[in-house]
């Protein structure tokens, strides 16, 4: 039987990227979105269709999914729970082979539960100000339990690489490639941690590639090391003549002070004297179980990120 790939949004580049990833691999790929214009030469690759769908508009999108083994949910909005509700309702009507689901999810969701290392097996909680694919996770545990269907989350730090490094990291490499010393964080307890899209399609790819069944969770990264080491082994990769202050000195204590007022803070950052570290305290994703599965390859930091 030939596998056919629902990607729900073509309009994320990370969607479209990922779709050129699965067509390379032999996969017939649909995709739903609204920005035809930015699919550029995937019109072109055989085994690619694309539908012009919003799926928080339309009411049933059964017909499209006959032939569809998999849906992969690449969501980057505050909509994912109605778009998925959109395709579990069209599936509750679906006269044919139920498709699997996998939904790519954030290690966000673990936000307000402290940094972590947070395991597979951490159960997500209802709560007001949970993060929207939060909520998408409940969503589709319920639906799965439900409806006795193969589901999957795939829970995801930042992704680092080519477009889809975040800005506060594009700005924190151009700081570390300009510096001649740098200053650790205070909490040096943290750990750093990203996946590469390469990594994050190998991983999707050896999941649709198994068997699984009912719901299943899984955790996928690149690297994750403490605050300390990542700096060292970022510094050596970008910028080997940049040294790594163990205490703070005069200079620095004043230019810490100085960034205690917000309209010198971006002055500071733009002379690469002071760098905001807060995007760094992101909550840790264990993926101990996972990588039994996924078989983690080390990501060569110079490869991602050239001097």
């Amino acid at each position: 039987m030939s596998r056919k790939l629902l990607i729900t949004n073509m309009d994320l580049p990370l969607s479209r990227d990922l779709a050129k990833g699965f067509l390379a691999r032999g996969w017939s790929v649909m995709g739903f979105g609204l920005l035809e214009a930015q699919l550029g030469s995937l019109k072109a690759q055989e085994g690619f269709s694309f539908q012009k769908v919003d799926l928080v508009k339309h009411s049933i999108v059964r017909s499209w999914l006959y032939g569809i083994t998999d849906v992969l949910f690449v969501e980057g909005g505050s909509q994912v729970q109605e778009r998925m509700d959109k395709v579990y309702q069209s599936i509750l009507h679906l006269r044919s082979k139920i498709p699997r689901i996998v939904l790519l999810s954030t290690n966000q969701v673990f936000y307000g539960m402290g940094i972590g290392p947070h395991s597979e097996k951490v159960e997500i909680l209802d709560t007001e100000d949970m993060h929207p694919l939060r909520g998408a996770e409940i969503m589709i545990t319920n639906y799965a339990q439900h409806l006795d269907t193969p589901a999957c989350i795939v829970r995801i730090p930042r992704i680092i690489g080519g477009n889809f490094t975040d800005a506060e990291v594009k700005r924190w490499i151009l700081s570390l490639k300009k510096m001649k010393e740098v200053q650790l964080p205070s909490n040096t307890q943290s750990q750093f941690q990203f996946i590469s899209v390469d990594r994050l399609l190998h991983a999707l790819c050896t999941l649709l590639d198994s068997r699984w069944s009912n719901l299943e969770i899984f955790h996928a990264s690149s690297y994750c090391k403490p605050l300390p080491v990542a700096f060292q082994e970022f510094l050596s990769a970008l910028n080997p003549k940049c040294q790594i202050l163990n205490t703070v000195g005069t200079k620095q204590k004043i230019i810490n002070w100085l960034a205690t007022f917000p309209q010198l803070r971006p002055l500071l950052m733009e002379k690469n004297l002071w760098m905001d570290y807060s995007f760094l305290e992101q909550p840790v994703l264990d993926t101990e179980d996972s990588d039994r599965l996924f078989k983690p390859v080390p990501e060569v930091l110079a490869k991602l990120f050239k001097p």
